[in-house]
């Protein structure tokens, strides 16, 4: 605390009471006094040293004036020497508006990691990825791999923006746009297809909540795309068990319909009796009838697989009316494969070999077989790369792709290997493969099934 002075006395003469200033005293002060106006008058116009540094270190660019003696140098924040500003530079950068310096401060703007701008609302970040997907569609010059690198990075960001995507996410799938962006191909033709749409999809489902599981549903209900019905009656089943199933059972009832009416073969409608093998019922099964005669491997092979075997009398009734041979020897082998899960499909086979209704020819009984084994499925679903056959060309039957129609358009089924089978299951195909070698077979029938039976057997051994 700084403690104020009176001014000295000053008697009638003019001279200073004792103990007073002297007039030498009186005339220094008054000197002092106008020199420190004069230096605030010349000075009024410069900024204080501190400031005109912090502005020139700001704002100023680099200057190559050559070396710089350590003088002259001026030293940042970060110990980095920069080059010498001039007085003049740095009177002219203190006149800048404050608005131009703070856009040329190193803090401001970096290269490398551009802040995005602040939202005024929440969702305007997705509407510009969504724009952004939107935009790619036209963009021919991006390659493959180059296009798939885009869609996953915005498909990222939406995801990272959680609820507040949703809006976006349901305006671009309402629009019916779409882009494939990952395609495996094995020998020419594309397994683990993705595209946009299903990769928001997937996104809706990592989100979750309720309003993403009402879009879920909601284009569940709206898609006529039969790999969009089949990914989310799996998706809502998974996570929901049996919420959703009819409501999956009708959109694929309708998209079979409608397709039904179209051009054979426009569309690929493997998929949607997929969700009638997955999750059919005794009444969704029985309207399969309809679809028999078009779609006729298809149908055969949701009512082999349907649950709890509600399909297998409109197998065998298919296997005892058809006239077509190539389509009697595909319900034969399904019969096969389903025979351990349900007894009755074993018993069926039987009983048509032993009346000598179902006629199996020699070179069928080593597929019966390996079905029996289950070293193979059959599924109307593009199967990942990592499910393939690891040999396709191990035998002449194993193939990854099964069944041509002609006519009515092109139907295929995916031949896949079974991953895995417990102690459980082999001793219940075991079980089978006795009861069909007590039946009276021809040779090349008892040599089939007993190479089968040996080989579970070995199975269980090595396990």
């Amino acid at each position: 605390m700084i403690e104020s002075r009176a001014l000295p006395a000053i008697d009638g003469h003019g001279r200073p009471a004792k103990g007073g200033l002297s007039k030498r005293k009186l005339a220094l002060l008054g000197v002092g006094i106008i020199a420190a106006v004069a230096f605030l008058w010349v000075d009024r116009g410069k900024p204080p040293s501190h400031v005109a540094r912090s502005e020139a270190l700001a704002g100023a660019s680099p200057v190559s004036v050559g070396p710089a003696s350590d003088r002259e140098r001026t030293i940042d924040k970060a110990g980095e020497p920069r080059g010498t500003v001039s007085k003049g530079d740095a009177v002219s950068k203190a006149t800048r508006p404050k608005e131009a310096r703070t856009a040329r401060h190193p803090r401001a703007y970096s290269p490398q990691s551009s802040p995005a701008p602040e939202e005024t609302e929440p969702g305007a970040y997705s509407e510009k990825l969504i724009e952004r997907l939107l935009a790619l569609k036209g963009k021919k010059s991006l390659t493959p791999e180059q296009l798939s690198g885009a869609i996953k990075g915005i498909l990222a960001g939406l995801a990272s923006q959680g609820q507040d995507a949703l809006p976006a996410i349901a305006a671009y799938l309402a629009k019916g746009e779409d882009l494939d962006y990952d395609e495996v191909k094995v020998k020419e033709r594309v397994f683990d297809r993705k595209t946009a749409r299903m990769g928001l999809l997937e996104a809706l489902k990592n989100i979750g909540g309720t309003e993403a599981t009402e879009l879920l549903v909601s284009t569940l209900q709206n898609t006529g795309r039969p790999e969009e019905i089949a990914m989310l009656a799996r998706m809502l089943q998974k996570q929901w068990p049996g919420e959703y199933q009819q409501a999956a059972l009708s959109a694929a009832n309708q998209a079979l319909a409608r397709i039904s009416q179209g051009q054979p073969g426009a569309v690929d409608v493997g998929p949607l009796f997929q969700v009638f093998a997955d999750l059919g019922d005794e009444q969704a099964i029985a309207g399969l009838e309809q679809y028999v005669s078009r779609w006729p491997r298809y149908a055969a092979t949701a009512l082999a697989y349907a649950p709890d075997g509600v399909g297998l009398p409109g197998l065998v009734h298919m296997l005892e009316s058809t006239q077509d041979q190539s389509l009697k020897e595909t319900v034969v082998q399904l019969l096969g494969q389903t025979a351990s899960r349900y007894p009755q499909a074993a018993s069926a086979l039987l009983e048509g070999i032993r009346s000598q209704e179902i006629e199996v020819p020699d070179y069928l009984w080593p597929k019966i077989a390996e079905g029996l084994m289950g070293n193979y499925n059959f599924q109307l679903v593009r199967p990942k790369v990592n499910h393939l056959p690891s040999q396709p060309t191990m035998s002449p039957y194993r193939h990854i792709l099964y069944g041509n129609l002609p006519g009515w358009g092109r139907e295929t089924v995916y031949i896949t290997d079974v991953s895995s089978l417990t102690a459980e299951d082999i001793g219940a195909r075991v079980a089978v493969i006795d009861q069909m070698l007590s039946a009276d077979l021809n040779r090349a029938a008892v040599a089939a099934l007993e190479n089968a039976r040996e080989s579970l057997l070995r199975r269980i051994s090595s396990g």
